[in-house]
C-alpha cells in the first residue's frame, strides 16, 4: 500500500470511528429518555391517547416507551418509523414488539387479560440483555447516519425489520402469555444494582383480509407487584394493513392530447410493494396487445426515488411505506408503428381506450393475477367539430319534447369523405344527419344534425355517448362525445 492510500484509509477510519461514538451516544441518551419515568401521582391519570385512562399506581409496576405499534414515518421513536405495518394475508403469524423495563426491586407478574380477535392474536414476552434494544437501535441509526458504510441489503432489512429478530439474544426464551387463563403469568425479574431488567412483549396475529384492520388489534396486558392486590391493565394496539403483493400506479394513465404533429405520448406506470424487496417481487412483466400501446423495460428506483414516491402515496389518509418500486415506461404512438399486424387500423379520431396489464416474474406469489391499467388520450386531427371543442353539447332541453340540433365537422383534407356509422353511435336512439360537404377557405365543411326524439331522454346523457362516422374507403373513425340533458 502506497502512502497516500494509507493516510486515505486512516482519515476513513477515523470518520467512521468518530461518526460511530456520535451514534452510540445519541443512541444512549435516546435509549436513557424513552424508558425514564417519573414517580406517579396517585391523583393524577396516566393520559396516553388513545389508551385507555386508568388510575396511576404509587409505583409503576412496567415502564414501556409506547403501547401503540404504527407505521409513521415521522415518528420520535425508531421502532414506529422502521415497522413493517403493511402484510399480505395469509397464515403466517406476523408479530409485532414492545419494548419494556421492570425498574422495580422486586418481579413484576405479567399476564394477558383480553384481546380484541381470539381467533387472529397471540402473544408472548421473552427477557432480554440489557444491550438488546440499545444494539437494535444502534444497528438503525447508524445506517441513517452513515448509509455509505451499509449495504443495500442492510438498509432494505433494517426498513422492513421484524423485531423478533431483535430478541435472539432473549436469555429465558420465549414464554406465552394465556389469554384463556387470566390467572396465568409470566415473571419478570426484578433490577439488579445494574439497573432494569429489560423485556420484549410481543403480539402475534394473523392477516386476514386486504385493507386496514378496523378496529386496531388491541391487547390487553395484566402487570402487578407482589404487593398489588389485583393486576393494572395495560391497553397494547397494533394498527396495520392488509395488502396484495405488489400494486400497478396509476390505474388509469390519461396521455392527454395527440395531434397529428405528436407521433408520441409517453407515461409511466410505477409497480410496486409495500411488502417484497426486489429479489423476492421479481421483475414486472407488462402486456400490450395493440400495436400503439408499447412498453418499455422496468427500471428499479433508487432510494432517493422510493423515498419520494412513498411521500408522494402518504398523501391520502394514511402513511405508505414501500420497499420496492419499478417504474414502467408507457408509450401510445399517434400512427401506426412499422411492424404493425396487416389487420391494424389508424387509430380512432376522439377519445380512444387500450387496456394493458402487469403481473410480476415471481413465483409463489398469491393471487398473482394481472393487473390492469386504462389508458386514454384525445386523438385529434384530421376532423374536427366547427366551435373547436373536443365534445358536442346538447344542451338542457323538456325531455318530452325532444331535441334536434346541428353543428359542423371540418378538414384540412378538401377530398376527404365522410359517412355516419350508427351501429356505433351510442346511445341507440340518437338519429344523426350528415349533410353533403362543401368546401370553404380552402377547408371541407359537413353539416350535422342531431335528433332526439320527445320522450326518449330524461336525465343525462350516459357518459359513453358518441357520435361515430368513418372514412369512406377505409377503417378509421371519428368519435366526437356528446352530452345533454333531458329535463321533466
Amino acid at each position: 500500500m502506497d502512502e497516500s492510500a494509507g493516510r486515505s484509509l486512516k482519515s476513513s477510519m477515523k470518520i467512521v470511528l468518530g461518526l460511530g461514538l456520535v451514534v452510540a451516544t445519541v443512541c444512549g441518551i435516546t435509549f436513557i429518555s424513552q424508558y425514564t419515568t417519573t414517580d406517579a401521582d396517585p391523583k393524577q391519570k396516566t393520559t396516553t391517547p388513545g389508551v385507555q385512562q386508568v388510575a396511576a399506581p404509587t409505583v409503576e409496576p412496567l415502564s414501556y416507551v409506547f403501547r401503540e405499534m404504527h407505521y409513521d414515518p415521522n415518528s420520535e421513536y425508531l421502532e414506529q418509523r422502521h415497522f413493517q405495518g403493511f402484510y399480505e394475508p395469509g397464515d403466517t403469524l406476523q408479530w409485532v414488539s414492545f419494548w419494556v423495563q421492570n425498574k422495580n426491586p422486586v418481579p413484576v407478574e405479567v399476564s394477558a387479560r383480553g384481546r380484541s380477535c381470539s381467533s387472529c392474536s397471540d402473544a408472548r414476552l421473552a427477557v432480554t440483555p440489557p444491550y438488546a434494544h440499545t444494539e437494535f437501535l444502534d444497528r438503525i441509526k447508524l445506517a441513517s447516519v452513515v448509509p455509505q458504510f451499509t449495504t443495500p441489503n442492510l438498509l432494505s432489512a433494517l426498513a422492513a425489520v421484524s423485531f423478533s429478530q431483535a430478541t435472539t439474544h432473549s436469555q429465558a426464551g420465549w414464554q406465552k402469555l394465556d389469554f384463556d387463563n387470566k390467572d396465568a403469568f409470566v415473571v419478570i425479574p426484578a433490577a439488579t444494582a445494574n439497573g432494569p431488567t429489560q423485556a420484549v412483549l410481543q403480539l402475534g396475529f394473523k392477516v386476514t383480509q386486504l385493507g386496514p384492520k378496523e378496529p386496531n388489534l388491541t391487547a390487553l396486558i395484566g402487570v402487578r407487584t407482589p404487593d398489588m392486590a389485583v393486576p393494572l391493565d395495560l391497553r397494547f394496539t397494533v394498527a396495520y394493513v392488509g395488502v396484495p403483493a405488489y400494486e400497478v400506479f396509476p390505474r388509469t394513465l390519461d396521455m392527454g392530447d395527440l395531434s397529428e404533429k405528436t407521433p408520441s405520448v409517453t407515461r409511466e406506470v410505477i409497480f410496486w410493494s409495500a411488502t417484497r424487496d426486489a429479489e423476492e417481487l421479481g421483475v414486472p412483466i407488462g402486456t400490450s396487445t395493440d400495436a400503439f400501446v408499447q412498453l418499455g423495460k422496468p427500471v428499479l428506483f433508487t432510494p432517493a426515488e422510493l423515498q419520494s414516491f412513498s411521500a408522494e402515496l402518504s398523501r391520502g389518509p394514511r402513511p405508505i411505506r414501500l420497499r420496492t418500486a419499478f417504474r414502467i415506461p408507457v408509450t401510445l404512438l399517434r400512427d401506426l408503428p412499422a411492424d404493425a399486424p396487416p389487420s391494424a387500423r389508424p387509430l380512432d379520431i376522439g377519445p380512444i381506450e387500450r387496456v394493458i396489464s402487469f403481473a410480476t416474474s415471481a413465483s409463489g406469489i398469491p393471487d398473482n393475477k394481472p393487473t390492469s391499467v386504462t389508458v386514454k388520450a384525445n386523438v385529434t386531427g384530421l376532423v374536427r367539430l366547427g366551435e373547436g371543442s373536443s365534445n358536442f353539447d346538447l344542451g338542457s332541453f323538456k325531455g318530452r319534447n325532444g331535441i334536434v340540433k346541428s353543428t359542423q365537422l371540418v378538414s384540412d383534407r378538401v377530398d376527404l369523405e365522410l359517412e355516419p356509422v350508427p351501429d356505433q353511435t351510442s346511445p341507440k336512439y340518437l338519429i344523426v344527419t350528415l349533410d353533403k360537404p362543401r368546401v370553404e377557405d380552402g377547408r371541407r365543411i359537413w353539416s350535422v344534425k342531431i335528433e332526439i326524439k320527445p320522450n326518449d331522454l330524461f336525465g343525462d346523457l350516459p357518459s359513453s355517448s358518441v357520435l361515430t362516422f368513418r372514412v369512406k374507403g377505409g377503417t378509421q373513425l371519428i368519435r366526437i362525445p356528446l352530452k345533454g340533458k333531458g329535463t321533466n
